[in-house]
């Protein structure tokens, strides 16, 4: 199996339990979406991980929501999420029309996932509970 391109740290964790393992779980979707194209494996299985990606990626974004919304910065946090998703399914439909995933997209897309944790999730979620809000 190829090597994982981010893997899970401690620094990643919001400190709420449902938020972390979803993300967690973004982890290994685009983990397992990498080492797919990487191995060469048939183009079903990594049109089946693609959907499956973005699927998860929208019920997260909308769990991770009702997190958020208590922060100022809500709309351009909520935009965030609208573009990575926008990115999900472009990257379906560009795969269901070449029948090809390039590894920069994977990489992108993993860190991009990686930064807006730590740069966006992680710090108003923990914020939020040193307020008491959440």
């Amino acid at each position: 199996m190829a090597e994982q391109i981010v893997e899970w740290t401690s620094e990643l964790e919001t400190g709420v339990t449902e938020i972390d393992a979803q993300h967690k779980t973004l982890f290994d979707l685009l983990n397992r979406l990498q080492a797919a194209v990487a191995e060469g494996r048939e183009q079903e299985v990594i049109g089946e991980a693609l959907v499956e990606m973005s699927s998860y990626a929208d019920k997260h974004f909308k769990t991770e929501q009702q997190y958020v919304e208590l922060d100022p910065g809500f709309k351009d946090h909520l935009l965030e999420h609208w573009d990575f998703s926008k990115k999900c399914i472009s990257l379906v439909m560009s795969f269901r029309k070449d029948n090809s995933v390039s590894m920069e997209t994977i990489r992108f897309l993993l860190n991009w996932l990686k930064n807006h944790i730590l740069e966006r999730d992680v710090v108003i979620i923990k914020r939020l509970k040193k307020e008491g809000r959440i």
